[in-house]
């Protein structure tokens, strides 16, 4: 008799070992499936990356390329002080005999600022 409930015993782990095997063959799988996504997962937001860094890339070079069309303070600063000197030469009014020696020199000086002005406006206007 002990050995009949022996025997059932053993046979009962058995199926239980049977049964322990199958369900760590299961896990094993899920565990595999789990992984391949997350590989997926991790390539696809990889390229992701990539085509975000490039965006950015490319976006630094243009903001860098418009920062060399820009007039530097110096630059400004300068053509301010002409613009000035203009004014005070035409608020001075210095009368009509020199009137037409000062409107030369009005325009000799204001043709280098209107130069650069149409040339900066050309220059944002065709992106350089």
């Amino acid at each position: 008799m002990k050995a009949t409930k022996l025997r059932v015993k053993i046979a009962s782990l058995r199926e239980q070992i049977k049964q322990l095997f199958m369900l760590l063959e299961e896990r094993q799988k899920q565990v595999g499936i789990a992984f391949e996504a997350s590989q997926k997962a991790n390539d696809k937001a990889e390229t992701a990356q990539k085509t975000v860094n490039a965006t950015q890339n490319e976006m630094r070079g243009m903001v860098t390329d418009m920062a060399g069309t820009l007039a530097t303070k110096e630059t400004t600063d300068l053509l301010a002080e002409r613009i000035s000197k203009l004014e005070n030469v035409i608020a001075s009014g210095i009368g009509r005999t020199s009137g037409a020696i000062s409107v030369q020199q009005l325009l000799l000086q204001l043709v280098p600022i209107i130069v650069a002005v149409i040339a900066m406006i050309w220059s944002f206007r065709n992106g350089n």
